[in-house]
């Protein structure tokens, strides 16, 4: 089912998607207008931590993961985001 087939259903439509399907969905042109959430760690620091916390990333993964954030981080302090929210409560 497409977004537009789900927002004319009366239903919300939530995506998480990477920085470029962010720019091409704010192309589109949707309506009614989206609203964008980013979601950020408190710091790449805390965030780090977590990852290697967990055991779960191979040293490569977690520097490609880390790079990926940094640059989120860097587009959202444009004002790409409506709001943004910071993730530093893991209860």
């Amino acid at each position: 089912m497409s977004v537009k087939e789900i927002t004319k259903s009366g239903k919300l439509c939530v995506l998480d998607v990477e920085i470029n399907g962010l720019k091409n969905i704010k192309k589109s042109g949707l309506k009614p207008t989206p609203r964008y959430i980013f979601i950020s760690p408190p710091s790449l620091e805390v965030l780090e931590k977590r990852l290697r916390d967990r055991k779960t990333e191979t040293e490569e993964s977690l520097n490609k993961r880390l790079a990926a954030v940094k640059e989120a981080q860097e587009y959202a302090d444009t004002g790409a985001y409506d709001f943004i929210i910071v993730n530093d409560d893991q209860e």
